[in-house]
């Protein structure tokens, strides 16, 4: 029988104390996610950490995930962030209690933005990436939100960033996902031609779609006036991936939901959703907004 590692050898192990402590760190201690038992209504924007939330979801409920993490620590005088140095585990922890919770074939699009700190591009989303894949998580092909009017920081010498990415995960190699849905009328569809580069123009074809771009120009100044939240997005993005990657009538989960413009588009497509986001002010901004938008009709609905 192999020996018994006694407490006390552990405590002398200052790199197994340094690993207790960013766990600890990145997820709280084992009483701060204990949540009394509750039951999500559907179409509903809840209070709470996502990691004592998610738990509460009904298994094979969620068709898709569109979501934008807090990233880091960039915006933490609005919201709390993650250090960077924790944020791989943080996202494998929540990701892997989704995992229950998804359908077969639903994805989990994550919006995102790297850090750079005098020059040199942060790893952390790098890390964030490998770590998914190490825990068994399918990464499909980054799409990327290009926004053709972002303000002019970085770097003056150098080109302007104007893109994020979206990192798109699944359980399977095969997820749904509907290109056509959100694609873009042609009068001309290339079909022939490939061989050195050297491709036809198509033939003429009535009411003819191509399928979507993996890049999604939508201008920052499309976002709704007058919102007050410091990092929301156009609902041309969100609209463009439901569109894509959740079947009609399927349910979209936004596990930091913000403003709630996520669950606004799904609503507006014909989906049902979930919302959570730990800060009491933005979940009634987004129950506010979501009541707006249906001019009071049926507001009682959203809670």
């Amino acid at each position: 029988m192999a020996p018994f590692l006694a407490a006390t050898d552990i405590e002398k192990d200052q790199k197994l104390r340094e690993i207790a402590q960013t766990r600890m760190e990145a997820f709280g201690t084992p009483e701060r996610r204990v949540s009394p038992l509750r039951k999500l209504k559907l179409n509903s924007v809840v209070e709470g950490d996502c990691l004592e939330l998610i738990p509460l979801l009904a298994n094979q409920s969620i068709h898709c995930v569109v979501t934008s993490p807090p990233y880091g620590e960039q915006k933490k005088e609005y919201y709390p962030g993650v250090p960077e140095r924790l944020y791989p585990e943080f996202t494998a922890r929540w990701m892997e209690l989704l995992r229950s919770k998804l359908t077969e074939d639903a994805s989990v699009l994550i919006v995102i933005d790297t850090t750079v700190d005098r020059g040199v591009v942060s790893d952390y989303v790098l890390q964030t990436q490998l770590l998914l894949r190490d825990h068994g998580w399918k990464q499909h092909r980054t799409l990327f939100w290009h926004k053709p009017d972002t303000y002019p920081l970085g770097h003056k010498g150098w080109p302007r960033h104007c893109y994020e990415e979206i990192l798109w995960f699944s359980k399977t190699d095969k997820p749904f996902c509907d290109p056509m849905a959100n694609g873009t009328p042609r009068e001309r569809l290339t079909v022939s031609g490939y061989a050195y580069s050297q491709w036809s123009a198509g033939t003429e074809k009535e009411n003819a779609v191509a399928r979507m771009g993996d890049v999604l120009t939508v201008p920052i100044n499309e976002s709704e006036k007058g919102i007050p939240h410091p990092a929301k997005f156009p609902a041309a993005v969100p609209e463009a991936l439901i569109k894509t990657f959740c079947p009609p009538k399927g349910c979209v989960l936004d596990p930091f939901c913000g403003s709630g413009t996520t669950l606004l588009a799904a609503r507006q497509l014909g989906r049902t959703f979930y919302g959570f986001d730990l800060l009491a002010e933005y979940v009634a901004l987004a129950r506010d907004r979501l009541a707006n938008k249906r001019n009071g009709k049926a507001a009682r609905n959203v809670v």
